[in-house]
């Protein structure tokens, strides 16, 4: 692990970076990089594509958020003029697995375009995947931690994953966020984001079983969790009910991360989430 705040630089230069897929983590990613480098969209959905064109994409009016891109319509044509691809499409669990074949496909169809004499393309998945899998692809891994209550704040930190890149190359790419910046092999950063999240899922069956013996003793749940959660160690954060493991990342992160430890205790909590994936 390294966490990496050397002196900005002057005179970076501007990427062209490719998002493909505008739901919350493409937009959120897009609105996070768009104070340096120029962004432009490509989603599959026709609907989405004529909402980002009308500036008028449902995120961005509830949101009142308003940044520069540019919207493409054919993917090969716009993979000639950037240099870098995010991909942000979504992984949603099938029967408690990720289903990222959507996503294997797409880099193979990106790679496909780039054998007729495109330039040389980073490509970076930013959806959740399984360990292992960005190492296969041979691709690098920038996972986000946006909430659906407030997609576009500033993130407390940023987790880039690479088995190619050097430092350099990240530093001119995210430059502005260096301070916040932990880099990982891309292993390292798929367990991060799996294990951020299983965290945080456990902790809200953690309270909800504090909460069950509480009603059940017929003594006050808020103030006993209250004073738990006073303590910094554990903190205030998802202590509050309802305690429901949901939201599109928490429920199949979870069992993610119980499929590749097999924790008995990650299991249950597996368990509790299910009814939300």
């Amino acid at each position: 692990l390294l966490l990496c705040i050397p002196l900005m630089q002057e005179n970076i230069a501007m990427a062209k970076i490719l998002i493909i897929g505008a739901g919350t983590v493409g937009m959120a990613v897009g609105h996070l990089l768009s104070h340096r480098h120029q962004i432009t969209y490509y989603d599959n959905d026709p609907v989405v594509t004529y909402a980002l064109q009308a500036g008028r994409h449902p995120l961005l009016l509830k949101h009142a958020v308003d940044f520069d891109y540019k919207v493409a319509e054919h993917l090969g044509d716009t993979l000639k003029d950037v240099n870098r691809v995010l991909i942000a499409i979504p992984t949603p669990s099938m029967n408690g697995y990720l289903y990222t074949q959507p996503v294997s496909e797409l880099i193979q169809l990106i790679r496909s375009y780039g054998k007729a004499n495109l330039p040389p393309l980073n490509i970076a998945v930013c959806s959740t995947v399984d360990i292992g899998f960005c190492l296969q692809c041979a691709v690098d891994y920038f996972p986000q931690f946006m909430t659906d209550a407030a997609p576009f704040a500033l993130p407390e930190r940023l987790i880039y994953g690479t088995d190619r890149m050097s430092i350099t190359e990240i530093f001119d790419f995210l430059d502005d966020y260096r301070s916040k910046l932990f880099m990982h092999s891309t292993q390292e950063a798929e367990l991060v984001k799996l294990g951020s999240n299983g965290f945080l899922a456990t902790k809200l069956a953690f309270f909800e079983t504090i909460n069950e013996i509480a009603v059940r003793h017929g003594i006050d749940s808020k103030a006993i969790i209250r004073s738990i959660a006073a303590d910094p160690r554990i903190g205030k954060s998802h202590t509050y009910s309802p305690f429901k493991i949901a939201g599109k990342c928490l429920p199949k992160d979870i069992h993610a991360l119980w499929r590749a430890s097999r924790s008995e205790v990650l299991r249950e909590v597996a368990n509790i989430a299910r009814d939300n994936l």
